[in-house]
């Protein structure tokens, strides 16, 4: 309940809470002293001065940050990484077909009888 509340009311008398490492910083400060992390972003639709834990901006209602699933979309549709995906991929089949060795050989493996 305690963290709703502070994401709810970034800003205080006291200053701006740091969305990061939740120290409270001066108001008028745009970067935290602590962590030196950004305390404000911009709306890309309206161009709004919104603190950094919003997720809405407070003129327009746009959301201000991209959701996890469209990080990943994004990532995922580089094309500029498609080649570190291949060697990824070839990475994972030799280390696989490498522990199936490795398996295969410790259980094949017969130990000396002892006398």
């Amino acid at each position: 309940m305690k963290e709703s509340k502070r994401r709810e009311n970034p800003t205080s008398a006291q200053g701006v809470a740091c969305p990061k490492c939740e120290h409270v910083n001066d108001a008028g400060k745009h970067t935290c002293r602590r962590c030196g992390s950004h305390l404000y972003v911009s709306c890309n639709a309206c161009g709004a001065h919104n603190a950094r834990v919003r997720s809405h901006c407070h003129d327009c209602g746009q959301r201000l940050h991209r959701g996890l699933w469209r990080k990943i979309e994004n990532r995922l549709s580089r094309k500029s990484k498609g080649k570190v995906k291949l060697i990824h991929l070839v990475l994972l089949v030799a280390s696989i077909l490498l522990a199936y060795k490795i398996i295969v050989m410790l259980a094949e493996f017969q130990p000396a009888p002892v006398e």
